[in-house]
């Protein structure tokens, strides 16, 4: 399964998808182009 996550810049969708990757969970994630060096 995979999990789309929108607004994963923000502060809850941040941590959502660091919890979903620890987990093994596949995920994508919605950013904007200019914000998505914060998920490095």
């Amino acid at each position: 399964m995979t999990i789309l996550v929108t607004g994963g810049t923000g502060l809850v969708g941040s941590r959502l998808l660091r919890r979903f990757v620890d987990a093994g969970v596949d995920c994508r994630a919605l950013v904007r182009p200019s914000q998505s060096q914060v998920l490095d």
